[in-house]
């Protein structure tokens, strides 16, 4: 007679040691797969970004100027009177690898939301370079619809909106350098890499340099956001309680000291933040009479500079590179990479 001992099972406690050490290494394994996803996607971004900062290089390798942020209207003074024209994102469109929209567009009477028939279409057409795949949002104002397709990448016209708003309906005097009145004096207002009306190309960095001076930033505005039109591409670094001083032969944000500002660490050598960091659930981008309008019948203006990569936020800058810059960079720094003609340190022995 053949015998066979019976199958011995697994006890309860075996069992939950088991589950106790898959669930561990599931723990372990999620931040890890979802840190890589990330890390595909900000990749992703960039390389966005760095088809953005071709499409710079080569229209000004082509017609000797970067586009205006805005299309503008002016009178024979020189003074804007009207901001309904075209974004720098449609002018770059034909210089980049998606250029199926462009010859649809009327850029001598026409308008973006003029209403004609190509017009409606670009503007319901989703451009994948124009998107940060990080983006938690919708790529329309409005999903329902989805004739209103917006971007994630706007140009960074100046360092605060009363410098922007010198090229504007309604011009205001800047917080620092009052706009001079010679046309030709490089520190100009808006002091921004590009602005509504500008003009200039590689030659408008004379002091800077384009590799210190960024175009472009992300941001999570979903409403105010269209890529056409012009005058909702376009945002500015430094927040309203930020407050400016004139040492070293520059100005720069209070509290700032020489070669300080150049440590990308989480603690920043001035007082103040950029909008990198502000709190918008508290305090919206146009909160507390920024002045920047409402442009949308869906709500004002909530974000600024900002991305929903965690910590950083990627920029192009003149010279068609792309910076992956952190969240809590110093607001002195931030501003010497805004301004164009600032006359600020670009290098940390800089006094």
């Amino acid at each position: 007679m053949h015998c066979t001992s019976p199958r011995r099972g697994y006890t309860w406690i075996e069992l939950v040691v088991i589950l106790i050490i898959v669930g561990l290494l599931v723990g372990l394994l999620i931040p890890f797969v979802l840190s890589s996803r990330e890390a595909a996607r900000r990749t992703e971004c960039q390389n966005n970004l760095k088809q953005i900062g071709l499409g710079f290089q080569n229209m000004e390798s082509a017609i000797k100027r970067f586009p205006p942020s805005c299309q503008v209207g002016k009178d024979e003074a020189g003074k804007i009177t009207s901001m309904d024209g075209w974004s720098w994102l449609v002018y770059i469109l034909p210089y980049m690898e998606c250029k199926t929209l462009f010859p649809g567009l009327n850029f001598e009477g026409g308008l973006p939301l003029d209403g004609s028939a190509p017009h409606k279409n670009a503007l319901a057409t989703v451009i994948t370079e124009f998107h940060c795949p990080s983006f938690s949002g919708d790529p329309f104002v409005d999903p329902a619809t989805e004739t209103e397709a917006i971007t994630n990448y706007k140009a960074m016209g100046a360092t605060h909106i009363e410098s922007l708003n010198v090229a504007s309906l309604n011009p205001t005097t800047p917080r620092y350098a009052p706009d001079p009145p010679a046309s030709s004096d490089p520190k100009r207002h808006p002091d921004g890499g590009i602005f509504p009306g500008s003009t200039h190309g590689i030659n408008g960095f004379r002091t800077d340099g384009t590799a210190h001076t960024m175009l472009v930033v992300e941001t999570k505005e979903q409403n105010v956001a269209r890529w056409t039109v012009g005058r909702e591409t376009c945002l500015v670094g430094l927040p309203p309680v930020v407050t400016f001083a004139e040492e070293y032969g520059y100005w720069h944000p209070r509290g700032y000291q020489p070669n300080k500002h150049f440590e990308l660490s989480t603690t920043p050598a001035t007082i103040d933040k950029t909008y990198l960091q502000w709190d918008y659930d508290a305090h919206p981008y146009d909160d507390g009479g920024v002045g920047i309008p409402s442009t949308k019948a869906s709500g004002p203006i909530r974000y600024g500079p900002s991305s929903d990569h965690p910590g950083v936020t990627n920029h192009v800058f003149a010279d068609g590179s792309v910076q992956c810059i952190p969240d809590r960079i110093d607001a002195a720094l931030y501003m010497f990479v805004i301004t164009r003609n600032g006359g600020d340190p670009v290098q940390s022995e800089d006094p």
